[in-house]
């Protein structure tokens, strides 16, 4: 991967690996680097609504090879319409992205920074956009699915409600 700026001040990445991905009929991208693997929604465990308001784009949790995955729902992180999910991208820091399905894996030959247009939440949402197949795809900010801080909230409200099952028993 290479670096450049162009007169204009914005960044532009060169020939990075991407996964294509769809959220209803709307395209994605997310670095390549940032997904560990996909795998299909099988196994999930409920995560109760109250958690935290803002966290209820997470709905699901599930366990592979001893670690705990939080299924963010896409369509309530990018504020789409409802769609039906099958395939999750499962990414690093134990964050899985529920969409709907996996195009393919591409280099994005460029990657042009946000236009000003794009403001409030989408403008942490996406890194910048990239012309794929002659379509203007958005490139997803790994980092926007969930932060550190969101995830010490669900670690915590996921331990506590464990701690409390246990309890029970």
């Amino acid at each position: 991967m290479t670096l450049a700026r162009n007169s204009s001040r914005r960044l532009i990445v060169h020939g990075e690996a991407a996964i294509l991905f769809a959220i209803g009929p709307q395209k994605f991208a997310i670095a390549a680097s940032a997904v560990d693997r996909i795998h299909d929604l099988e196994g999930l465990e409920s995560i109760p609504p109250h958690v935290h308001p803002r966290l209820a784009k997470v709905r699901y949790t599930f366990e592979r090879e001893s670690r705990r995955y939080y299924v963010v729902d896409a369509n309530m992180l990018f504020r789409t319409l409802p769609s039906r999910h099958s395939p999750a991208k499962r990414e690093q820091a134990g964050v899985a992205l529920a969409v709907d399905g996996i195009d393919r894996m591409t280099s994005l030959p460029r990657i042009q920074s946000l236009p000003k247009a794009f403001h409030g939440d989408e403008r942490s949402w996406y890194r910048g956009l990239a012309v794929v197949d002659g379509r203007v795809v958005p490139v997803v900010n790994p980092a926007s699915v969930l932060n550190s801080a969101e995830l010490m909230v669900l670690d915590s409200a996921v331990n506590a409600r464990l701690a409390l099952a246990g309890g029970r028993s």
